[in-house]
């Protein structure tokens, strides 16, 4: 087989074509499109608010976590050093001294709760509850963000066909405006006619320039939401989009309430949070129990005046007296042999001696009975109970406010479909007679000014078309949404 021997690269030539490559990049990227979809999900990943709420649904789960720690017992442990002058108590040796004494004192101790009026247990329902509730809550947030999009990923649509409309309109004042100037030089029309269409011209490069304009802040309104910085040339896609009939009945309005009651994240989280203030009210009722817990300790010390027996050291007394004589004198009888006396020697107690023989161990129960407590248990299952009120109270307002907007959303896009219809059937009427007007205007039948206000009105009717043709389809997209559909078209 042959080989092939590939030449040497300069680092010229390197650099040459890393830009090339870079350039492709860039152009590849600027190029690609993004579709809806894509939108959606690049807002729910980088989106700020979605960020934050997000880390108070981890702060939520921190405090699920810590409710579950709540049933296992505590362990701390403890180490002093002391010195104490004067006169005082050796806390080793219990005996009175009037030198420096050095002390050390370690200990482990440790306690469990037992029974607490079943508060930890109400605790970690509780917490769960609120962890739940966040993730609903995130998932709110993300729905009214998906629907942000969707509703500036409509209006860039809408802006590009108005541009499309104004362009349009524009190549034909322009072709007129060249009829208009011939049948002037032929004296079929009187000047004032040119001049008026040259007037109009001027007035539609200024709509196409205004439409142009807010397509620039469609799309701008669009990466904002996105939080897009480093996308430049930002296209989206174009799919092709029809209104199609709207099919939903009055009748239908209560199955797709029934359907968003089960599924829209406000109502679940609604109904957690219900339950949430209905478990606070047992813990805060929880406090009226006894409280039982077992409690243990593990201690030693060390003082440097205790001290311990090392050994003897022996005296001998040589010759010592044993007696006395019963004289006048009284004179001392001498043993004929020596005797010894022993003095004992001590020195200090070792630390790791001490450690083992001052050990000491406790364990025990604790019983409390809440007798009396400034009202504070009286108090707290009165705010708790107000708690209770107000979730339900709001749980209630959730749901009233859900059928609200799904049964405004209804007749919205009932109006929103009969406002299309009644506009296509205008343009179609308005199409019609602006060709008529045009051709009686070729053949001098009418003025420039009945022709241009014919234009103007076709012109104002395609305009109207194309925003009602939208906010049909976004109307039904809210409906699409409340049934539990994706947002896609």
């Amino acid at each position: 087989m042959k080989q092939y021997r590939f030449p040497k690269l300069r680092f010229s030539d390197l650099l040459l074509i890393s830009s090339l490559l870079f350039l492709l990049s860039q152009s590849g990227m600027a190029q690609t499109s993004w579709s809806l979809q894509k939108c959606i999900d690049y807002a729910l990943m980088n989106n700020i608010t979605i960020k934050s709420t997000e880390l108070n649904t981890q702060l939520a789960n921190q405090r699920v976590t810590q409710s579950y720690a709540a049933f296992l017992p505590n362990v701390n442990g403890s180490a002093s050093h002391y010195y104490d002058f004067g006169r005082t108590i050796d806390p080793f040796t219990n005996t009175f001294t009037t030198n420096r004494v050095m002390s050390d004192n370690f200990s482990v101790t440790t306690s469990v709760t037992l029974f607490a009026g079943f508060q930890l247990q109400n605790s970690l329902k509780q917490s769960k509850l609120d962890y739940l509730s966040s993730t609903y809550d995130l998932k709110k947030i993300a729905n009214d963000i998906s629907l942000n999009v969707v509703s500036d990923y409509l209006q860039v649509l809408f802006s590009m066909e108005n541009v499309g409309v104004a362009n349009h309109s524009l190549e034909l004042i322009k072709k007129q405006q060249d009829n208009t100037k011939k049948l002037v030089d032929a004296g079929s029309l009187p000047r004032g006619s040119l001049l008026d269409i040259n007037a109009q011209v001027a007035n539609n490069e200024l709509a196409l320039i205004n439409a142009q304009n807010n397509l620039d802040l469609s799309y701008l309104s669009l990466k904002q939401l996105l939080d897009l910085d480093s996308v430049k040339d930002f296209q989206i896609e174009k799919p092709k989009l029809t209104a199609t009939p709207f099919a939903i009945t009055a009748n239908e309005v209560g199955n797709i309430y029934a359907t968003a009651e089960k599924n829209q994240p406000e109502v679940i989280s609604s109904d957690l949070k219900l339950r949430s203030s209905e478990t606070g009210l047992a813990i805060a009722r929880g406090a009226r129990f006894p409280r039982l817990s077992l409690s243990g300790s593990y201690g030693t010390g060390y003082s440097d005046q205790r001290e311990q027996l090392k050994s003897y050291t022996t005296t001998i007394i040589p010759n010592p007296v044993i007696g006395y004589v019963s004289d006048s004198v009284g004179t001392p009888v001498r043993s004929y042999l020596p005797q010894a006396i022993g003095n004992p020697v001590y020195e200090k107690t070792p630390f790791k001696e001490q450690l083992t023989d001052n050990l000491n161990k406790t364990v025990g129960f604790n019983l409390s009975f809440p007798f009396f407590n400034n009202w504070n248990t009286k108090t707290n299952i009165s705010r708790a109970k107000i708690a209770v009120l107000t979730a339900k109270y709001n749980n209630q307002q959730v749901r009233l406010s859900l059928k609200k907007s799904i049964e405004q959303a209804y007749y919205d896009a009932s109006a929103a479909y009969k406002k299309y219809n009644a506009t296509t059937t205008s343009v179609e009427a308005l199409t019609e007679a602006f060709k008529y007007a045009q051709q009686k205007f070729d053949v001098g039948l009418i003025t420039s000014y009945d022709f241009l206000a014919a234009k103007n009105n076709l012109d104002k009717s395609q305009s109207d078309l194309i925003q009602t043709k939208y906010d049909y389809i976004f109307k039904t997209k809210i409906l699409d949404f409340y049934q539990g559909k994706t947002l896609t078209f």
